[in-house]
């Protein structure tokens, strides 16, 4: 914004990526990491609560929809599982971080450390860590 003089009156800038692989093991196997051309949802709505819903691949023929969430846990799919049920871990299981706000937009930046197991009909290790910036421009 022209003769804007600093934040929190200038708007912010619209940024939405992810950094960091996951590694899988189990019932699915690889690293994973996010690209720009997939798809990706994020929330910062505090210091302790976030929402994260990533499309990942190892850049060949492996890809696997993420929700990291800390109200409802983390979940996982991807068409290589042996069946096509979502796994589940429970809120809190296997992933701990935090986002920070920032004062220019209504969200932030993530960063979450994942080390825990989905679970449903297959079972699936997802460790890595994942710093994701969710602004959204406003």
């Amino acid at each position: 914004m022209p003769g804007c003089a600093a934040p929190p009156s200038c708007p912010g800038k619209a940024e939405q990526t992810v950094t960091g692989t996951l590694t899988l093991g189990g019932a699915l196997t690889g690293s994973v990491s996010w690209k720009p051309d997939l798809a990706l949802f994020c929330a910062c709505l505090n210091d302790k609560e976030f929402a994260v819903d990533v499309t990942m691949s190892d850049g060949k023929d492996l890809f696997t929809a993420i929700t990291l969430n800390t109200k409802n846990g983390m979940s996982l799919t991807s068409a290589k599982l042996p069946s096509a049920a979502m796994l589940r871990a429970a809120p809190g299981a296997g992933m701990s971080g935090g986002c920070k706000p920032d004062n220019r937009n209504v969200d932030g930046v993530i960063a979450i450390d994942v080390d825990g197991k989905v679970s449903g009909t297959s079972e699936v290790t997802v460790k890595g860590h994942l710093d994701v910036v969710c602004r959204s421009g406003q």
